[in-house]
């Protein structure tokens, strides 16, 4: 079976209608999955009330997938992804001649999906004189979204003819770690904006990086450290991008400049560059029914949870574990039939819960066991981690059964592996192999043979590693 991925288009059947949005069935290769479509998605210009207005069971209908297969389900859009840059060829479908420019309307198809490019002519394109008429054919470039506040359709997408915009690069053709000469062109609070030769200009963040005492005109070089489908971004070349780059996933210490209601705002410096985090109640790794404690001046150390934003980005302190880690820690409170373990992971504290099923203690006749008769406050644990750690539940599941020990972490895979795995089960979507990790590896139903049985043992090969899940396909 193909493999269901972000960004590909699919033509299904309606099969249930809500107010809000539709559910489609499609096809990939005679296996079938769902997609959800919300009516903010489904490229109208105007709002509609209920997506029955418009669709019916059984129609048929054209979506890109927003997000990975999740037990056979995704979310949809019908709202065409256009690239800054790239060429477009559609057909004049309104003309709108007023004292200056004139704005033609073209209508230009991404597959089977429409989107609406407007095209103004003015004195600075070589074609401005020519006129339109609707039916003509048009090949532009895209420039950018026309923003329209308040409109909950696509947008429409600004269009050049200007030869210089086709001699410029496409986005695509950048790459990040590039080195490259810029002009400056402009500069505001936010940002230096440099022309880099593509059709949109390269920003460089000045919360990050210094531009010294450069001029208008002036040229410098540059590495590209982003590229999106509508922006690049920049830094100065000589820069450490790897340390003075502000990155998800890395712990920063700061210190509190604001405490509100229900979170803390931290002012961050790491090698002279300076950003502001938020941390929520929620990220910050409290025990229930502690209270948190901040004042301002307070050092904190934190993990960034997403990418730099202004005026500040999302933190958090859970720990970030991976299944199979082993850590070592303290029990700081013992209950019947647990104990609550407190682990550390560099200068973030989490707590650890191992249920007597996992400490491997031997019980003749399944005898019932009084933990407390085991361990004790103070005693030191060893222990693996089972799952990780959620706002919802902050305590970690631990094991010290032997037989976890002697399963690999996640780490110790990579994709390409071929494993031998042992049929363990499987559901409605999915089957699941014992291929000597911590968790069993899984495999869409679809891809294995229905005469495959329970313990029975094939090759498989990884296609995804995650740090809690594997997943494969038959190796062929």
């Amino acid at each position: 079976m193909e493999r269901v991925k972000v960004g590909d288009m699919y033509t299904g059947k309606v099969v249930d209608i809500k107010p809000g949005s539709i559910g489609a069935i499609f096809d990939v290769d005679g296996t079938p999955f769902r997609g959800n479509v919300k009516v903010v998605n489904m490229g109208f210009e105007k709002r509609i009330k209920h997506a029955g207005d418009v669709y019916a069971v059984g129609e048929e209908v054209t979506a890109w997938v927003m997000k990975g297969l999740k037990h056979g389900k995704t979310s949809m859009t019908m709202r065409p992804e256009v690239t800054v840059g790239a060429e477009y060829t559609g057909e004049v479908i309104s003309v709108t001649i007023s004292a200056s420019p004139t704005k033609v309307h073209i209508e230009f198809f991404i597959g089977s999906t429409k989107f609406t490019g407007v095209l103004f002519l003015d004195d600075h394109v070589e074609d401005a004189g020519k006129s339109y008429a609707v039916g003509d054919k048009v090949t532009a470039r895209a420039l950018a979204p026309e923003r329209r506040p308040g409109a909950s359709g696509p947008p429409t997408v600004l269009l050049s003819l200007d030869k210089e915009r086709f001699e410029s690069k496409a986005l695509t053709e950048f790459s990040v770690g590039d080195t490259l000469s810029g002009k400056l062109r402009s500069r505001n609070k936010v940002y230096a904006i440099f022309d880099v030769g593509a059709v949109v200009n390269a920003k460089m963040d000045l919360s990050l990086f210094d531009i010294g005492n450069l001029n208008l005109g002036d040229s410098m070089d540059l590495r590209l450290i982003a590229v999106t489908k509508s922006a690049l971004h920049v830094c100065r070349v000589e820069s450490d991008v790897d340390s003075a780059y502000v990155l998800p996933g890395l712990e920063y210490t700061g210190q509190v400049v604001e405490v509100n209601p229900a979170s803390i705002d931290i002012k961050f410096d790491t090698d002279g560059t300076s950003f502001f985090g938020k941390l929520h109640d929620g990220e910050m790794a409290l025990e229930p029914g502690v209270e948190r404690d901040y004042a301002i001046g307070d050092e904190v150390t934190a993990r960034m949870l997403q990418n730099l934003k202004l005026p500040n980005t999302e933190m958090t302190m859970l720990p970030q574990i991976e299944i199979g880690t082993e850590y070592t820690g303290k029990v700081i409170k013992v209950h019947r039939s647990s104990i609550d373990v407190a682990f550390d992971i560099g200068s973030t504290n989490f707590t650890g819960w191992l249920h007597f099923s996992e400490m491997g203690i031997d019980r003749p006749d399944d005898e019932i066991i009084d933990v407390g008769d085991v361990y004790s406050l103070g005693d030191t644990v060893t222990a693996r981690v089972l799952k990780s750690a959620t706002k919802k539940e902050p305590y970690v599941p631990m094991s010290i059964r032997n037989a976890i020990f002697e399963k690999k972490r996640l780490s110790e895979f990579s994709v390409g592996d071929v494993v031998s795995g042992t049929l363990v089960g499987r559901n409605s979507w999915y089957a699941f192999f014992d291929v000597g990790a911590m968790v069993d590896a899984k495999m869409d139903i679809n891809l294995i043979d229905d005469t495959v049985a329970e313990g029975g043992s094939m090759d498989v090969r990884l296609i995804e590693v995650g740090k809690f899940n594997l997943l494969v396909e038959v190796e062929s």
